[in-house]
């Protein structure tokens, strides 16, 4: 009975632990990964622990560390809205506009290429744009993950409690089975006695 009880409590505990486990991995990757980097004159956009987009310049007076920060606000508004999202680009004479779902994010400018590699406007606004759609893709993969994690973890929840109750159940019958015997065992033994000072009355 106690190794039946100990295995129980075993398999609750695994039915619990893992895949809430697996939902706080997933929600401290995705809470800790998107918020922007600046160094020095640079401002980085990221999002689920993905680089979207290094700003090198300044744009309209803002800074390229703001115009990152900026764009990291702009960003998680624009995934707040109900999917799907469809990245696209659109040609200004600021210089290339990377929207989602046809409404702007950010822009990318000719002096955000980097000059070191030979980079084009046009080559650094599409790995944006391809950054952008992957990041989002794996962002809702996971959350769908998440959302997996925690019907697993009411499942094994439901299936503790179940197995729980029904040792509870099998226990309380063999309980209330022992008790019943010795009942019966003692109106028996009861019976006899009686049964037996009858009979040397008798005699």
């Amino acid at each position: 009975m106690n190794k039946l009880r100990l295995a129980l409590t075993h398999f609750l505990i695994i039915c619990l632990w893992w895949p809430l486990q697996v939902v706080a991995v997933a929600s401290g990757a995705e809470g800790n990964s998107t918020a922007p980097t600046a160094t020095g004159s640079e401002g980085t956009v990221r999002f689920f622990n993905r680089d979207i987009v290094t700003f090198r310049s300044s744009l309209y007076g803002v800074s390229a560390p703001d115009r990152a920060r900026r764009a990291q606000i702009r960003l998680h508004e624009q995934l707040d809205q109900p999917g799907p999202y469809k990245i696209s680009q659109k040609p200004e004479s600021a210089g290339i506009m990377v929207q989602i779902n046809g409404a702007t994010t950010f822009f990318v400018t000719p002096e955000d290429a980097n000059r070191l590699q030979n980079e084009t406007l046009e080559a650094v606004a599409q790995r944006t744009a391809t950054a952008l759609d992957r990041a989002i893709t794996e962002s809702q993969e996971s959350r769908n993950w998440q959302a997996v994690s925690h019907a697993l973890a009411r499942a094994g929840l439901a299936t503790g409690v179940a197995l729980t109750l029904g040792w509870l159940l099998v226990h309380a019958r063999r309980t209330v089975a022992k008790k019943l015997r010795g009942l019966a065992q003692q109106r028996a033994q009861i019976g006899r006695a009686s049964c037996r000072e009858r009979v040397l009355r008798l005699v």
